[in-house]
């Protein structure tokens, strides 16, 4: 089989949170979160424990995450208002984007 595909998680809360606990874990054999996002520390500390993320691979800030971060692609569940944001670093980086609506 080929190798994982690594993801770049943008946001942890919410939405994302079904997503990093009942989505990616059935999928695990084809995909790896690496990495991720959320302003909100206790948020971000919760999914990141739930992963077994270390902490240098949490991040407060997208625009850190996206420089320090190598992943395929990234899945974007933050709140619309930043979307844009998030997939303009994404497209800066030629990285592949799954989003919730809408995408920008």
């Amino acid at each position: 089989m080929s190798e994982r595909k690594r993801c770049l998680m943008i946001g942890a809360g919410g939405m994302a949170r079904g997503w990093i606990r009942h989505f990616y874990p059935r999928f695990g054999d084809r995909h790896e979160i690496v990495a991720l996002v959320d302003v909100n520390a206790d948020v971000l500390n919760d999914a990141g424990d739930f992963l077994g993320l270390p902490a240098n691979r949490r991040y407060t800030d997208m625009e850190t995450a996206f420089t320090e971060v190598e992943a395929d692609y990234c899945t974007i569940v933050i709140p619309p208002a930043y979307h844009k944001d998030a997939v303009m670093l994404a497209v800066d980086k030629k990285m592949d984007i799954l989003s919730e609506k809408p995408i920008a």
